[in-house]
């Protein structure tokens, strides 16, 4: 394959990854209240509760979609790690893919956890 159709598969590939990516984000933003609250939930067994203070005017957007954008990758980690694949996988001989059960396995048991 010429070195720009490398490019242009390589391309393809970032968009759709990205795309998953942000579609990611978008579910997780919708559950972003709830994702806030079960994650400051530990502070209320302090002795002192702790309180959300906000310092600038977008503060707490920002907050959400710092959160809704780090769900997003979470959320996207199959299909990034698909997407990798299938950039890879023409340019390995056959005892390199031999790898390829075990990245499966290892991505699907982190997705998981």
């Amino acid at each position: 394959m010429p070195f720009l159709d490398h490019l242009e598969e390589l391309r393809w590939r970032l968009v759709k990854s990205l795309g998953s990516i942000l579609l990611g984000a978008a579910i997780t933003f919708f559950f972003i209240d709830s994702l806030i609250d079960l994650l400051i939930r530990p502070t209320r067994n302090l002795s002192t509760p702790m309180d959300l203070q906000v310092l600038k005017v977008q503060g707490m957007f920002m907050i959400k979609w710092g959160i809704a954008m780090i769900g997003g990758v979470v959320l996207a980690i199959p299909v990034l790690t698909y997407q990798l694949w299938k950039f890879i996988a023409p340019g390995l001989l056959d005892d390199e893919r031999a790898f390829a059960p075990m990245l499966v396995i290892t991505t699907i048991v982190s997705f998981v956890i």
